[in-house]
């Protein structure tokens, strides 16, 4: 059983809605800083626009990057690993979306950091596979020397019924493994007409996907601080 947690107003910065765990991470100290930026088409920043799918100019891995600059300078990179219509799932076992599993691609990235944002999509799934997929997660990224950041989906306005149940379980799976947590979910449902923010009831329109890359940048600047950067 999950516990859901208390809606609660937007605040007015964005780190008093976030919560991070101790764990190691990479110092910012004069070394790079290397974060792969995985998730479903809310991470690539699609948006529906006239009835056609297109990539914002502004996706979330950009915005975060240029917020991570201005504060650890330009050896900062973000990732941008997004996939339209990918689940946790997927990129877990290499399927769909994915040409390998998640286990073997550590080797071949530079990144210290892996966030995921997934959840809309995995929505279809069990919560107790939902739930398995992201201790795995968890385990796989750090079985590969890394550190596993987990964030948020952001909600919808017309389906995806068991969305609440999957954040209740994504907030768990976080304090149970001690890993940093962007919260969006509650915050965003906070906004005042959150609703019209969402160009199609699901994808974010520029406005909101930057609302969503501050609160992700601020939880992983206060990771990056609280280990030397």
């Amino acid at each position: 059983m999950f516990r859901r947690r208390r809606p609660g107003a937007a605040p007015a910065q964005p780190a008093s809605a976030n919560r991070t765990a101790a764990a190691p991470a990479p110092s910012a100290s004069g070394a790079a800083i290397e974060i792969d930026a995985e998730g479903d088409s809310t991470m690539s920043g699609l948006e529906t626009v006239g009835g056609q799918f297109v990539q914002s100019a502004h996706p979330v891995p950009a915005l975060v990057q240029a917020q991570l600059r201005s504060l650890f300078g330009v050896g900062v990179t973000v990732n941008a690993n997004g996939s339209s219509g990918a689940n946790l799932d997927m990129e877990l076992n290499g399927t769909g979306n994915y040409s390998t599993p998640l286990a073997t691609r550590p080797a071949l990235s530079r990144a210290r950091i892996v966030i995921e944002n997934f959840g809309i999509n995995d929505a279809y799934l069990p919560a107790d596979a939902y739930r398995a997929n992201l201790v795995r997660f968890v385990d796989v990224v750090r079985a590969g020397g890394k550190l596993p950041v987990l964030e948020e989906p952001n909600p919808v306005c017309l389906g995806h019924e068991t969305l609440d149940a999957l954040v209740g379980i994504l907030n768990e799976v976080a304090r149970e493994k001690n890993v940093p947590l962007v919260m969006q979910y509650d915050a965003i449902k906070a906004l005042p007409g959150w609703q019209s923010m969402l160009t199609d009831c699901a994808h974010p329109d520029d406005a909101l996907y930057a609302f969503k890359a501050a609160r992700e940048a601020d939880v992983l600047a206060q990771v990056i601080r609280s280990n030397g950067g």
